[in-house]
């Protein structure tokens, strides 16, 4: 379930809403903060690493 101000996830290493193209891999994120969550998975990208899934679950 997604709430507001999340606009961000990743489902089977494909970007939905706002989220970033990012390498698949092995990795899952969850997080409050769509914003902060597609800011870590960018920087797991740019180390090499990849993302399965991301979902921002949103403040309230």
């Amino acid at each position: 379930m997604m709430g507001p101000d999340c606009g961000t996830a990743i489902i089977n290493g494909a970007a939905l809403c706002f989220g970033n193209a990012v390498r698949r891999g092995n990795i899952g994120i969850i997080g409050a903060s769509g914003t902060g969550s597609q800011e870590l998975s960018v920087r797991i990208h740019e180390f090499g690493g990849g993302i399965s899934q991301l979902i921002g679950t949103g403040g309230r």
